[in-house]
This record gives structure tokens, sequence and C-alpha cells, in this order.
């Protein structure tokens, strides 16, 4: 997955160690959670965008029209766990192609900088500073549930 952001757990791993056989559940559904709260950021963002029929193109330049909104929508999605050393992670954003061939992850980048053509619209910038703090709080609650269920058990 190309385009989006990540939410990666820096936490203590101490008490994971305690319940090492399920560490990789526990990672996975933790992430999850987080995953979920950075998606729903990105979709709140997304469905916020304005669009050339909304409003008239300024200077030369145009919003996204609404076939690229929705090819943004409709290619959203989750990557696959990753670890990369010490660090655990998912992503939620873009991949895929839209209908014209064109990359989408590249025209989520085009919609959230700007370019020649296209008005800069922040929505990336903007879900992902809103979903930062609740989806790491979400994952360290959620690890600390189900360290907590295996523990009692």
């Amino acid at each position: 997955m190309a385009k989006g952001f990540k939410i990666t757990y820096k936490g203590d791993l101490k008490d994971l160690e305690r319940c090492a056989a399920d560490a990789s559940q526990i990672m996975e559904a933790a992430l999850l959670e987080g995953a979920n709260v950075a998606a729903d950021a990105l979709r709140s963002q997304l469905n916020a965008l304005k669009t050339s029929d909304e409003i008239a193109p300024q200077g030369g330049k145009r919003y996204a029209n609404k076939t690229e909104k929705q090819a943004l929508s409709n290619n959203m999605g989750y990557s696959p766990q990753g670890e990369r050393g010490s660090k655990i992670d998912r992503k939620a954003g873009f991949e895929g192609y839209t209908a014209k061939g064109f990359p989408v992850p590249k025209l989520a980048n085009f919609i959230n900088k700007g370019a020649g053509y296209q008005m800069k619209q922040p929505f990336l910038d903007v879900a992902t500073t809103n979903a930062k703090r609740e989806a790491s709080s979400k994952i360290e609650k959620k690890i600390n549930e189900e360290i907590t269920k295996r523990l009692k058990t």
C-alpha cells in the first residue's frame, strides 16, 4: 500500500512477553483497532472533499471531480500487518488504479498537496493529525484489554 499513513505501537513489550504465545494475535487485534480509527478519520475527510461540480475552478486550477473522489473511496483499505525490526505497523490508505489507469495513491497525493491543475485539499494531513492520538490510545487500550483477558485465564 503506497500512500496513506501508518499507526505504530511503540509501548513497552514486557507485558506482551508474558503472553508470548498470543502476542501476534494481540498485536493484530490492537493494530486493527488503530487502523479502524485512522480509516474512519480518512473516510470523514474524504467525504468532505470539495469537487469541481460544487465550486468553479479558480486560476486555472480545479478541485477533484466526482470520478476521482469515487476512485479514492473505492480504493481505500488496509495494508497487511507488517514488522520492521522492533516496529509492527498496519496502514490505512489507498491502492489500485482509477478507471483510466492512473495510480490512486498518486491521485490522493495530488489532491492532498495540490498540483499544476489541482487545488490543494490537505485531507490526508488533517486525517493523520486527527487520528494519531486517538488511534494510539485505542491501540494501547486494546493491548491492555487483551493481555488482561489472557492473564485472567
